[in-house]
C-alpha cells in the first residue's frame, strides 16, 4: 500500500477500507516521568480513532498511568506498567462514548437538511457530522436547531450531493472546524 509512519488520515481511511475495519487507531505517549523516592513510573497517553469511511476523526481520549505504589523492578517495567495502566484507563474514558447516527430526512434548497434524530437521541445544537452514502462521503453538516425528534443541520459541504436517506454520522468534538 506504499504507507509510511506515521500515518496521516488518509492514510489510516485506506489501511482501514483494505482490513475492512470500522476505525483505525493511533496514539503516541506524550509523557513518560520515573520517579525514585518513591519508585513509580507515569506516563500519559493520547489515542485517536479515524473512521475507515469518511476519514474523520472519530474518537479519542486522553489519559494517565501510573505503576502500582509498591512495584520493584528496573525503570522499563515500571514503565510498561504505567502504560497497561492508561491503556485500561484510555478505555474506560472511551466506554458509552459512541457516535450519533442518523438518517437524512429532507434537504431543504441545498443549504440545509433535517435528520431523523433529535433532543430525545441525544443531538445538541453545533454537533458535527460527516454525511456518507455506502462507503462514499458526501458532505459535512452542522446542527442548526433540535426538537425532541428530529433536527435540522445546516450543510457545510457538499450540499448538491447530499440527499435522503444518506446517513449523517457524528464526529468527535477533539477538533476545529475545517
Amino acid at each position: 500500500m506504499n504507507l509510511r509512519l506515521p500515518l496521516n488520515r488518509s492514510e489510516m481511511q485506506r489501511l482501514g477500507l483494505k482490513l475492512g475495519a470500522d476505525r483505525v487507531v493511533s496514539g503516541e505517549i506524550t509523557k513518560i516521568e520515573v520517579s525514585k523516592n518513591p519508585h513509580t513510573a507515569h506516563v500519559v497517553l493520547s489515542l485517536s480513532f479515524t473512521d475507515a469511511v469518511t476519514g474523520e476523526l472519530a474518537n479519542g481520549t486522553v489519559a494517565a498511568g501510573y505503576s502500582p505504589p509498591k512495584a520493584t523492578g528496573p525503570d522499563d517495567e515500571l514503565i510498561l506498567k504505567a502504560i497497561n495502566n492508561a491503556v485500561v484507563n484510555s478505555l474506560k474514558n472511551l466506554v458509552g462514548g459512541t457516535r450519533q447516527t442518523a438518517t437524512i430526512l429532507e434537504v431543504k434548497k441545498g443549504k440545509e437538511v433535517i435528520i431523523n434524530r433529535g433532543e430525545r437521541d441525544g443531538i445538541h445544537v453545533g454537533d458535527k457530522m460527516i454525511v456518507v452514502r455506502g462507503n462514499l462521503r458526501v458532505g459535512r453538516i452542522k446542527v442548526s436547531s433540535v426538537g425532541p425528534t428530529d433536527s435540522r443541520a445546516t450543510i457545510m459541504e457538499g450540499g448538491k450531493e447530499i440527499r435522503p436517506e444518506d446517513q449523517a454520522i457524528g464526529l468527535a468534538d477533539l477538533e476545529d472546524d475545517q
